[in-house]
């Protein structure tokens, strides 16, 4: 026990420097950021609920209940009678059961999102 209160008084620190350094260098040392950076988004499927008016940021209707942090990209597109790949996104912020999400880049074409269009994890078809 003596050895388990030693070393996690040692990882406390060495996190506490990390953090310090990261906000020195003006990066962001929470660990849910980070973890969105560095893992892959779960297998998620969700709709555009909101459209902001430059069409560079979304409203989706899947959040963190579905395993989503921030830093997670996924792909954007629609299905229907004119199916289109429309980019990706990125997530900039999360609550349980909804995100904000930001173009990357372009959208395919410079074509507008529309609500209900799709985010996912993967391309699906619907059939």
């Amino acid at each position: 026990m003596e050895t388990a209160v030693k070393n996690n008084a040692d990882l406390r620190e060495r996190v506490a420097v990390f953090q310090s350094a990261l906000t020195k260098l003006g990066q962001n040392a929470d660990f849910l950021t980070l973890k969105g950076v560095t893992s892959a988004p779960p297998d998620v499927e969700g709709e555009v609920d909101k459209v902001s008016p430059d069409n560079r940021r979304i409203e989706i209707t899947i959040g963190a209940d579905d395993g989503l942090v921030v830093g997670h990209v996924l792909k954007l597109y629609r299905l229907g009678a004119n199916p289109k790949y429309l980019g990706e996104v990125k997530i900039i912020s999360v609550d349980p059961d909804r995100a904000v999400a930001e173009v990357i880049g372009k959208t395919n074409r410079g074509e507008k999102i529309q609500e209900h269009d799709i985010v996912a994890t993967k391309i699906r078809s619907r059939g």
